[in-house]
């Protein structure tokens, strides 16, 4: 029989090089056969391009052996099916958790193992019960370090009798390498020992377990029997009508009907799991935002506190030199507007300054004599209060300021004991100083 699978395999590979066969899909798909890796090493492969001349197939002694090309795109891996039990089951949930959480108790009589070494996939079937696939989580740990360590990296993995064709009113078995593979709906079927002479109890059971329900099927289609095959036997023990099938189901295997990736070994799983070394910078990372968001946050209160201070200092500045403007929209604005326009008239620090400049040297020349009070800026002109020791003191200053190219008038000069009080106004040169109007 292990010759027999070899052989009809070997001629479907021929079949596919010679580009007769359709399959399924695009990508890689893999067999693996019973006992892998450990009792066989070899897969079987074939990957579909977009033409039958493009389609290729092989078999490898080994997976590392596989050529490199093939591990570019998806791959999709038929597993050993008698690794994996097949069932059905209803439950009063559709959400996945719960699901997942309800799956161990409500198959819990057909378990040979705790649920925790056990790995559960499900499909929703079209009368709302749910179809389940088991599998030991060690196996497929296997199977993924494997495929792992050969750069390989399965977008499904499914029990490979149900690669078989799936007939609506038919069930459809092959026997492969001394088992009988059976598919019985679109994601059952099971696996058991096979010989020709009669029909496994296995599937005798399975029929009788069918027809009590009323979904026993019309026919039975099997594929690659052997020789001595005796179908009127087999047809009159199952009660069931036998049809031989002469084509190989390989040429028409489609992946996946039920894909063993979920949960745990899902590719949202692989994901997590590689970006779990990551989390604790991931959450420094977090961390740092928030706290650096935090502070932007306080600093930005604090200097939004500081502008609206510096604002209303500037509003009451404004409106303390400037009475007479009303409303206060942009003091800062609003003061240099006010400012250009007094030195447009005169009297600015345009003219203030260069008038001090001047005034300042004949002042320090009569250092000691002359004691300066008070000086006042008005109409582009200083007005000097000052005390003298005596009037020719006065007349002096006068003239000092006077050769600094400056108008000089006498408004005041008064006795005051020992002292003479005078008051002057100096204005450049050139300028004429209108008399005071008499009162």
């Amino acid at each position: 029989m292990k010759t027999r699978l070899k052989d009809r395999f070997g001629d479907w590979l021929g079949a596919l090089n010679a580009g007769s066969a359709l399959l399924g899909g695009r990508g890689t798909q893999l067999l693996l056969p019973r006992g892998w890796p450990e009792g066989n090493p070899s897969v079987y492969w074939w990957t579909r391009g977009p033409d039958t001349r493009s389609t290729r197939a092989g078999r490898e002694e080994n997976i590392t052996q596989l050529p490199p090309a093939l591990r570019a795109g998806p791959v999709h891996a038929w597993t050993p099916p008698g690794d994996t039990l097949l069932t059905r089951t209803k439950l009063p949930t559709r959400s996945r958790a719960r699901i997942l959480q309800a799956l161990p108790y409500a198959l819990e009589d057909q378990l040979l193992d705790e649920p925790e070494n056990l790995h559960f996939a499900y499909a929703l079937e079209a009368d709302g019960s749910l179809a389940v696939a088991v599998t030991q989580r060690a196996r497929l740990n296997v199977w993924l370090e494997i495929f792992k360590s050969a750069g390989v990296r399965p977008a499904s993995l499914c029990p490979a009798n149900l690669a078989l064709p799936l007939y609506p009113d038919a069930w459809s078995a092959a026997f492969v390498d001394n088992e009988l593979w059976v598919r019985s709906g679109a994601h059952t079927g099971f696996v058991s020992s096979a010989a020709p002479d009669a029909p496994p109890p296995l599937l005798e059971a399975a029929l009788k377990e069918a027809s009590a329900q009323n979904a026993a099927p019309q026919q039975l289609i099997l594929y690659a029997p052997p020789a001595d095959l005796d179908s009127e036997r087999w047809a009159t023990a199952l009660h069931v009508p036998i049809v031989v099938e002469t084509g190989d189901f390989w040429e028409t295997a489609r992946a996946p009907a039920l894909n063993l990736l979920q949960a745990d070994f899902g590719q949202v799983a692989h994901v997590q799991q590689i970006f779990r070394p990551l989390r604790p910078a991931a959450v420094m990372l977090g961390v740092w935002l928030v706290a650096m968001v935090i502070m932007d946050a306080i600093e930005w209160g604090r200097l939004r506190h500081e502008h609206n201070v510096y604002a209303a200092e500037m509003r009451e500045i404004f409106q303390r030199s400037f009475p007479e403007v009303k409303t206060v929209l942009d003091p800062a604005a609003q003061m240099q507007k006010q400012l250009d326009a007094l030195q447009s008239r005169g009297g600015g620090p345009a003219d203030l300054l260069p008038l001090l400049t001047r005034v300042a040297p004949a002042l320090q020349n009569q250092q000691g004599r002359v004691k300066l009070q008070g000086v006042k800026y008005t109409e582009r002109s200083l007005t000097l209060e000052l005390a003298l020791p005596d009037y020719q003191a006065l007349d002096a200053m006068k003239n000092a300021l006077q050769a600094a190219s400056l108008d000089v008038e006498v408004l005041a000069a008064n006795g005051r004991g020992n002292e003479v009080e005078g008051r002057l106004r100096v204005q450049p040169g050139g300028l004429k100083i209108k008399p005071k109007q008499p009162s």
